[in-house]
């Protein structure tokens, strides 16, 4: 009888932190998926620069 209930409690457990473990992981695939240096930079540049040289692949210093 008690081996039925702590089976029981165990899978609710396991369903828990299973829950816990997928949330944590889409939640960090989102953030790294969606934040990237380089697209930040790029945004930044762009911001920086008149609207007629933000189309352009160079920057100032010739890197693409």
């Amino acid at each position: 009888m008690k081996t039925e209930v702590y089976e029981g409690r165990r899978k609710m457990i396991n369903l828990l932190i299973g829950c816990i473990l997928l949330a944590l992981g889409v939640y960090f695939m989102f953030k790294f998926l969606f934040y990237s240096p380089s697209k930040k930079k790029r945004d930044q540049q762009n911001i920086n620069k008149p609207s007629g040289e933000a189309s352009s692949t160079n920057d100032s210093n010739g890197i693409r």
